[in-house]
């Protein structure tokens, strides 16, 4: 999904790229779509290591299952910063 590009572009804040991640990772649970690229697979995961190290475990899953939560326009209201 296209979130996973906003989320990497998010890294400098790091509660909003896990945010995003987790709606990504549900958004394409919800719909069957699979990353078939390997370099953007690898990106996606490099992404969230970077985000991972930055955050304290407690605060990386609160806001990862935060945007597993979310529905779909919650999701395009808080990329927009419509929140």
């Amino acid at each position: 999904m296209k979130l996973a590009v906003v989320a990497i572009l998010g890294e400098e804040n790091p509660e909003r790229a896990a945010t995003l991640f987790g709606a990504d990772e549900a958004l394409r649970e919800q719909t069957g779509v699979a990353i078939d690229d390997v370099f953007f697979n690898f990106l996606i995961s490099k992404s969230i290591e970077t985000i991972h190290r930055c955050l304290d475990e407690t605060s990386f899953n609160t806001a990862w299952q935060k945007g597993k939560k979310m529905s779909i326009d919650e999701v395009v209201k808080y990329v927009l910063g419509d929140n």
